[in-house]
């Protein structure tokens, strides 16, 4: 009888990255299959429509590299924004660990992440600076992505535009700490921080994968954590210092929960940061409140991820970005630990007439998630 062939971890080096666990918690004898005799086993559908929605813009994307055109979505933005076509990139986006490229023509070191990570990030940092210039304030945020090497922090950050009134820095390899002193030093200190980036997907539990929770939990929970550690020193020294996350009320009941469970989790995550931290500086003069929208709003997010109909039925930005100025206004001793809703905020102030946030003028609204 022949041998039966066991698998022996020493013979063979295994570069384990999240994909490799996640394969051996959920098949042993698959990862075996794999990873020891070479026989992968096929590929299976889109985790959702996220997902889909992922693989059909990079298609698109990739059609524009290859014609070595601009992508309309482009067209607004400053410069001359065509795709780049690197003989790595395929390799670098669909790296789940990450892989590290030296790019000798600048000295940067790239570090590979899943795209909807990034992407989170820069939607988030664009979602405000639209909704800025439409309450008025042009050139109100500066989205630029910094390499991984902290050394090259300094020089990077003096090639910001000084124009811009707040810069929102996007890292491969982010050390919050670093990043948030370095912005403080060029732009002489930090006054407010608004937590808005954010990672969805609307799936029950069977339906999102662990990687997939863990970052909902990572960018929603952990990034607001993260940056409002790395602020709070800056903001202990402002005159009236703000802390915004956008996120829901909490409420414990089961309807929020039952049918994204991973995404509520991440985002009450958000919100007990808010209860937490407003409690802990209340004397200290730190505000931390969270804001959320009565109704769905126009963003990339509802965007691709919903149906026309929706989108049609949502509030533009404008009305959020509204809400948080007069927040901001607001004596931060005296106006803490509050779950905003944008329509009462404005309220407060004597606007009551919203149709000039509507997408669909007279249409009718679609309310968000977490409210009745």
């Amino acid at each position: 009888m022949a041998k039966k062939e066991s698998f022996d971890p020493m013979d063979r080096e295994f570069l384990f990255s999240r994909t490799a666990l996640d394969e051996f918690v959920e098949c042993p004898r698959c990862f075996y299959f794999s990873r020891r005799l070479g026989h992968a086993r096929p590929g299976g559908g889109m985790s959702g429509l996220p997902g889909a929605v992922e693989k059909l813009m990079r298609q698109e994307l990739d059609g524009y590299r290859a014609r070595h055109e601009q992508h309309p979505v482009m067209a607004d933005l400053p410069g001359d924004l065509i795709p780049f076509d690197h003989p790595s990139l395929g390799d670098w986006r669909k790296s789940k660990p990450g892989i590290r490229l030296a790019h000798a023509g600048s000295g940067f070191l790239l570090s590979g992440a899943p795209d909807d990570v990034k992407q989170a990030l820069l939607e988030g940092a664009r979602w405000w600076n639209q909704a800025f210039e439409a309450a008025g304030f042009s050139n109100a945020f500066k989205v630029d992505v910094l390499p991984a090497d902290a050394d090259r922090y300094s020089e990077h950050l003096t090639r910001l535009d000084p124009a811009a009134r707040r810069t929102v820095i996007v890292a491969e390899n982010p050390s919050a700490i670093r990043a948030v002193e370095l912005a403080a030093a060029r732009f002489g200190g930090i006054d407010i921080l608004v937590n808005n980036a954010s990672a969805i997907q609307l799936g029950g539990t069977l339906a999102t994968p662990l990687r997939r929770f863990d970052l909902m939990l990572g960018v929603n929970t952990r990034g607001t954590y993260a940056c409002s550690q790395a602020c709070l020193p800056h903001l202990l020294k402002a005159a009236n210092p703000h802390i915004l996350n956008l996120s829901p009320p909490l409420s414990m009941q089961a309807k929020w929960f039952k049918d994204h469970t991973a995404y509520t989790i991440s985002k009450y995550g958000m919100s007990m940061c808010t209860l937490g931290m407003a409690a802990e500086f209340a004397d200290r003069g730190v505000a931390v409140n969270s804001l959320w929208p009565r109704t769905t709003i126009a963003t990339a997010a509802i965007e691709f991820n919903f149906p026309e109909a929706i989108l049609k039925a949502c509030r533009h930005p404008a009305i959020v970005a509204d809400a948080a100025h007069a927040i901001f206004l607001r004596d931060s001793r005296a106006h803490t630990g509050n779950f905003y809703i944008d329509e009462a905020v404005l309220q407060a102030e004597g606007i009551t007439d919203f149709a000039q946030y509507a997408v669909t003028p007279g249409g009718r609204l679609y309310t968000d998630l977490f409210l009745d």
